[in-house]
This record gives C-alpha cells, structure tokens and sequence, in this order.
C-alpha cells in the first residue's frame, strides 16, 4: 500500500484557518457518529422506548433521540460548537 504524506500550513493566529484544520482532524469522529446515527440510533430508541414508561408523548421521543445523538457525539469527541463558531 502507497503511503501518502500531506502537511499542512496554516496561520495559528487566524481563527479561521485554525478551524479548518479542526474541522479535517475531526472527519473520522464526525463520520463514525453519522454511521451511528444513520445505522444504530433507530434500533436503540425504539428499544428504549418500547421499553420505558416515562416516554409518553412525541415530545418525549424527540427528546430521546436527541438526547441519544448528543451523547454520540460526546463519546466520538465532536463539538458541534468547536467545528461551527
């Protein structure tokens, strides 16, 4: 397998350029949450909600899955915040 090398160059005074760079060393974290999302929250929420007496509305299941897709991204490292602002 060919190894490629890339270097980057960039000002780390200038808030812009520095996130950029950020935001390219947190695309595997990034990904690996939207795999979750996309192939694992569904089945998980509809567990735990078949499973609970406390989730009785449609808010209540909003909330749940929201809830589930921020720990997803705490436990992968991203801050939305970080990669955005």
């Amino acid at each position: 397998m060919a190894k490629t090398t890339l270097t980057f160059e960039f000002d780390s005074e200038n808030h812009f350029d520095a996130q950029e760079i950020n935001r390219i060393l947190k695309s595997r974290e990034m990904a690996s949450v939207l795999f979750e999302i996309t192939y694992n929250l569904k089945k998980r929420c509809k567990s735990e909600i078949e499973n609970s007496k406390e989730i009785n509305t449609t808010y209540d299941t909003v909330e749940l899955v929201f809830e589930k897709i921020y720990e997803l991204l705490e436990s992968h490292s991203v801050n939305i915040d970080e990669l955005i602002s």
